[in-house]
């Protein structure tokens, strides 16, 4: 059930929300099977810790594809049966739930109220988290800003980003997203040029660390610079 669930998000983390969910019935349906033969001699079950934690899992799954597919009802639904459950499994990642929260404000047009409990994310203040995790909160909070409107805070945002990185000597999967986030805030100053030249930048990085929706991004962008030419 563990591989099962591990396989499931690796799918749903690579962008693909059909194929993704029969791993997750699949983890479903051997965690229930181990409550009913809890001896377990036909299923094997190695980490504890994850196996335990399955059905927080399980809803946070649930609740991501809910986001992706802009189901905010059931969004909504997922993440208040998470909070039950994050409580009951003693589940360290509460950050987790803030990142819907926000999603769900988002979406709404709450952008001020989605900033915050992404911030709250970053900053690690509702559980740490990783690296990566840290770095991806950044362009989000950066596209945030820039549907503000607020562009010049978005662009601070990610320059103190990179530098943190360039001073850790680290070249993560994110740094292309970063560049390209460049590229949208010249766009909409209408820099033309100086858009094209980030999203070369871009480009140089993500043929190396492409990150989930960069590509899609990517192309989006240039597509909206020839409509502005």
């Amino acid at each position: 059930p563990v591989l099962s669930m591990g396989i499931g998000w690796a799918i749903l983390d690579r962008g693909d929300i059909e194929t993704c969910e029969p791993w997750f019935e699949w983890a479903q349906k051997l965690y229930d099977q181990c409550q009913v033969e809890p001896s377990r001699e036909t299923i094997l079950v190695n980490d504890i810790d994850a196996f335990e934690q399955i059905p927080v899992s399980l809803m946070s799954a649930k609740a991501y594809l809910a986001a992706v597919k802009g189901d905010y009802a059931q969004l909504l639904e997922a993440t208040q049966e998470l909070r039950i459950l994050a409580e009951k499994h003693v589940n360290k990642k509460l950050w987790i739930i803030d990142t819907f929260v926000a999603t769900l404000l988002w979406g709404s047009g709450e952008l001020d109220g989605a900033i915050y409990h992404m911030m709250q994310v970053k900053n690690g203040e509702r559980g740490q988290i990783n690296p990566l995790m840290e770095n991806s909160m950044v362009w989000v909070l950066a596209e945030l800003y820039i549907q503000k409107g607020e562009l010049t805070h978005a662009k601070l945002l990610l320059e103190k980003a990179i530098s943190d990185l360039q001073k850790d000597g680290v070249v993560p999967v994110v740094l292309a997203t970063y560049y390209l986030y460049f590229g949208m805030i010249a766009m909409y100053r209408g820099e033309i040029n100086q858009a094209y030249q980030w999203l070369d930048t871009s480009k140089t990085y993500g043929h190396r660390f492409e990150f989930m929706d960069w590509r899609y991004k990517y192309y989006a962008v240039k597509a909206r610079l020839y409509i502005l030419e």
